[in-house]
């Protein structure tokens, strides 16, 4: 009924009926925004020749929406405007529309190279045409029965939340050509159980993997650059994460909450690494990290991680980045260093000894809870030892025998001098004199 309509000047604003069949009113030059927002009644809708625009989310939410016909007048057709239709079939245009077309029910622009929406009823194995370039927004948001999709070779990137929602996506190409993954991508695909991200990708954007709960491994390649906010969030499935030499950003929340995820490699290239990357991976045992190129956000980011990890800081960092950060993050860093004191390079070794003694007043009280026999021989090796700081060092450890002990030994080692434990003070001194 006509009084069902709202129109203003040629548009149409809003539908309120509840019929099962809709015929658009003729005269109707464009479909507002929302205009049939959430009908539930609606089953199929005749759009009349005359209309030219769509405009985005005209018809979200129509959950009994099962056809669509498009008429040759259509010019524009807005994002999202069959957004959350999940009875929808078919959507079918008109054979002599020079602006769009229909392929095996799905939307097109009318040279092939866009997809613009696929039915949320489209189910099984979908084969997207050659010649497709770009995939729109949510084009294939909840299409929960489609099991596989092939990408053709003509695909250049993946958007926006393109594939948000498949749920029963279990198995999908990523050929060489494409560049980037979109922002929410694969959001939620929770059947996919692997992903191969191939070389020539570039970026794979907030949000692109997470909540595929069943993925279990992850390859990065060389060739991508960043890793977008929380892009493998909720993975909970995910055992291996390898990232590659070329990487240099690693987004916030990047891992958040991969609690099977035990153990990863940072690479040298790596500039930046967000807050919370791997915050709740409850299993993660030991972080090493090559790059000597971050940030502070980034060494704060470390410093932050939860105790109980094995962070490695195996290169020789950019110490001038350490600045702002408190002692006890600073700490923490240092102690990232010294847990590994085998694997690190000497260039490594000279940066972090050298800032220990130059800051040795300050930071030795700080570490002396945590020394070992290692860790002294570093000291000492590094010229961090000096009677005043020794003395002070060992006032505060835990382990004064086994430290007075060790430091007789040492000196003994290296100097050749006998010392006797009455004369400790005076032989100290003399041996630092030399």
């Amino acid at each position: 009924m006509s009084e069902d309509f709202s129109l203003n000047d040629g548009k149409l604003i809003k539908y309120t009926g509840n019929s099962e069949t809709v015929s658009i009113p003729s005269g109707t030059a464009a479909i507002g925004s929302m205009a049939f927002n959430r009908n539930p009644y609606i089953k199929a809708v005749s759009i009349p020749d005359g209309v030219k625009y769509i405009e985005s989310s005209a018809f979200i939410g129509c959950s009994g929406l099962e056809s669509v016909s498009i008429p040759k007048t259509v010019e524009f057709i807005g994002g999202s405007a069959f957004y959350g239709n999940i009875s929808l079939r078919e959507i079918a245009v008109s054979k002599d529309s020079a602006y769009f077309c229909s392929s095996d029910g799905v939307l097109f622009t009318r040279d092939m190279k866009t997809l613009i929406a696929c039915p949320d009823r489209k189910t099984g194995i979908y084969h997207i045409p050659y010649g497709v370039t770009e995939i729109k927004e949510l084009a294939f948001d909840g299409c929960i029965g489609l099991k596989a999709i092939a990408l053709p070779e003509s695909l250049r990137s993946i958007g926006d939340r393109v594939f948000w929602g498949c749920t029963g996506l279990s198995d999908i190409n990523l050929h060489s050509g494409i560049e980037s993954i979109g922002n929410s991508a694969f959001y939620n695909c929770s059947s996919l159980t692997a992903i191969d991200i191939p070389a020539g990708v570039k970026y794979i954007g907030d949000r692109a993997f997470a909540y595929c709960c069943r993925l279990n491994k992850v390859h990065i390649p060389e060739s991508v650059e960043s890793i977008g906010e929380i892009a493998f969030r909720d993975c909970f499935q995910l055992e291996e994460a390898v990232l590659s030499c070329g990487l240099k950003q690693i987004g916030g929340g990047a891992f958040f909450n991969c609690y099977k995820l035990s153990e990863i490699t940072i690479p040298e290239t790596v500039e930046t690494i967000g807050p919370g990357a791997f915050d709740y991976c409850s299993s993660l045992k030991r972080i090493d990290i090559l790059s000597k190129k971050l940030d502070f956000g980034s060494y704060k980011a470390i410093a932050d991680i939860k105790e109980g990890i094995d962070v490695r800081l195996l290169a020789a960092p950019e110490i001038s980045a350490w600045e702002n950060l408190t002692d006890i993050q600073q700490k923490r860093l240092i102690l990232c260093a010294l847990n590994n004191l085998s694997g690190l390079k000497s260039e490594a070794k000279y940066v972090y000894g050298g800032y220990i003694r130059n800051n040795a007043e300050r930071l030795l009280p700080l570490l002396a809870d945590n020394a070992d026999i290692c860790r002294m021989e570093f000291f000492a090796h590094e010229g961090i030892l000096s009677p005043s700081t020794y003395s002070a060092f060992l006032d505060l450890t835990r382990s004064r025998a086994e430290i007075t002990a060790w430091l007789l030994d040492y000196c003994n080692r290296n100097f050749s001098v006998q010392i006797i434990e009455n004369e400790f003070e005076k032989e100290l001194s003399e041996i630092f004199s030399l």
